[in-house]
């Protein structure tokens, strides 16, 4: 009889456990006001293209010490130039620096 009881225990269904699950975000952005001063792409893209090699587009947005760096190095050998040539083209028209 006992290997009966095992048997029928066995056959009934094992039941699920019950799983709840709270998903509640109470986050709040701190952040909601951009910092730094608004800058315009196109302004930044002109000033790349005439003054590029000695940094105008780097003092425009406020990194003086990398507009220093591309007056000694030449925008850093060119490939400076050409990394920010295509990270003005992605940026927004208005951005902040």
């Amino acid at each position: 009889m006992d290997q009966q009881t095992q048997q029928s225990q066995q056959s009934q269904p094992q039941q699920q456990p019950t799983i709840i699950i709270q998903n509640i975000n109470t986050n709040t952005n701190v952040n909601a006001v951009p910092t730094g001063s608004r800058k315009n792409k196109w302004v930044t893209l002109l000033l790349w293209f005439f003054f590029g090699v000695v940094g105008g587009h780097k003092f425009y947005e406020g990194k003086v010490g990398m507009g220093i760096l591309y007056i000694f190095t030449a925008g850093l050998f060119g490939i400076g130039l050409l990394v920010d040539f295509f990270a003005i083209l992605f940026k927004p028209t208005h951005y902040y620096c």
